[in-house]
C-alpha cells in the first residue's frame, strides 16, 4: 500500500512544542504532512500506482509537462 512516513523528530521542538499554543503545532505538523502527501504526485510518486505497485501511471505528456515546470521553478529559485 501507499504510505506516508516522516521521522518522529518533527514532533519535537522546534517544530512541535507542547509549551506552544495549538495553532503553531498543528500548522507545522500539518505542513509537514501536506508536504509529504505531495510526493504521491511528483516524479517519485508517479512510479507507483494506487495500490503501491511499481508502475508508472503518468502519461508521457504529463511527465514532459512536469519536467518543464520543475525547470522553470528551479530557474526562478536560482535567480532569486
Amino acid at each position: 500500500m501507499n504510505d506516508i512516513n516522516f521521522p518522529a523528530g518533527v514532533l519535537q521542538p522546534p517544530l512541535y512544542d507542547a509549551k506552544l499554543d495549538d495553532a503553531p503545532n498543528y500548522g507545522d505538523t500539518g505542513g509537514t504532512i501536506g508536504h509529504e502527501l505531495t510526493h504521491g504526485f511528483d516524479d517519485e510518486g508517479s512510479q507507483f500506482d494506487a495500490r503501491g505497485n511499481l508502475k508508472n501511471w503518468w502519461k508521457k505528456r504529463t511527465a514532459r509537462s512536469s519536467t518543464s515546470a520543475r525547470s522553470v521553478l528551479a530557474t526562478s529559485i536560482h535567480n532569486m
